[in-house]
């Protein structure tokens, strides 16, 4: 799958003319470099995160929060830089066994992570901070695809109005 395949076939789920809930959701340990996308970030809430690994376990914060947002049809975008962290793992399955399309962003050789996801980029490289480094340039570079989606969509919808005129409900 090359580079641009591959941010494609991420956007694709990602834009949200997609089936499902309209749930997107993104977690991981550099789930940061997301924060651009307008979707829900599961870890967002750093009181909430350290309160539930504490009454829980930090393995299961994000699966337990995934099982309560995501449905059918729904995207669940992961990122870790090696791909084996066991909190993304669960969250992965939660989400898969709830119908979602799993997206992954990830290092090294993928790890477990690649099994669990429909789609991963693995960045192969056995060095963290190069790996974080492409994270953030795939990031950038996913969001310049998913913004012009969403613009063509938006000029094709006002086209389309412009033709036929308002509907009446």
């Amino acid at each position: 799958m090359s580079n641009v395949d591959s941010i494609d076939c991420i956007a694709e789920p990602l834009h949200l003319d997609t089936p499902g809930s309209g749930f997107r959701s993104y977690f991981g340990d550099s789930a940061k470099v997301l924060s651009h996308l307008p979707y829900a970030e599961i870890e967002e809430a750093a009181t909430l995160v350290t309160a539930w690994a504490n009454d829980t376990s930090y393995e299961h914060v994000f699966a337990e929060q995934i099982r309560n947002f995501i449905q059918c049809g729904d995207v669940a975008f992961a990122i870790s830089g090696s791909g084996s962290s066991p909190n993304v793992l669960l969250a992965l399955q939660a989400a898969r066994e709830a119908g979602a399309t799993n997206i992954g962003l990830t290092g090294f050789k993928g790890g477990k992570m690649k099994e669990l996801c429909d789609v991963c980029i693995v960045i192969p490289s056995n060095n963290m901070q190069i790996i974080e480094d492409f994270h953030l340039s795939t990031a950038h570079a996913l969001f310049t695809v998913l913004r012009r989606r969403i613009t063509a969509s938006a000029i094709d919808s006002y086209a389309s109005l412009q033709r036929t005129g308002p509907t009446a409900a």
